[in-house]
């Protein structure tokens, strides 16, 4: 979970990785949608959007940096509530990535690191932003379930 301390108040959001995934068939490149619960705390004003953007990183893999590609978001800002919501990113995989995933990976799940920065929409003339790691697992059934559908 990544805790992003923003606003003239410093309200906190907070984000999970779930394990909803999906990836998307292109021809060299494919797309990797993840699925994040978004849930704020501390005096927030609702519906206040924020921006979200990041990249996305492999953890644990041996012979590389990690590094998958950039996360952009599905939709526009997302919005406060007073209750946990979702949003979604998504990052460009190529088959060369995505098979040196599966190699290193070796059978096992899938650890993944993603570095988000949060940008709440002009605040009283303020930008305010903030930036954490989300780390998370996809299980190995899920993951294999992905790729097989690609075949």
């Amino acid at each position: 979970m990544g805790i992003f301390h923003l606003g003239t108040d410093d309200y906190t959001i907070e984000v999970r990785a779930t394990e909803q995934i999906r990836l998307f068939r292109g021809w060299d490149v494919h797309r990797l949608s993840l699925t994040f619960e978004v849930a704020a705390s501390d005096e927030h004003t609702v519906d206040a959007p924020f921006l979200v953007s990041g990249s996305l990183w492999a953890t644990g893999l041996s012979g590389s940096d990690g590094w998958i590609g950039d996360l952009h978001p599905s939709q526009g800002p997302v919005s406060l509530q007073p209750f946990t919501t979702t949003f979604t990113l998504a990052a460009s995989v190529t088959k060369e990535t995505l098979r040196g995933l599966e190699e290193t990976r070796a059978g096992a799940d899938l650890a993944l690191r993603a570095y988000l920065t949060l940008t709440g929409v002009p605040e009283r003339g303020r930008w305010p932003s903030a930036s954490d790691n989300v780390s998370f697992r996809i299980p190995h059934a899920t993951w294999s379930d992905q790729v097989a559908q690609l075949d």
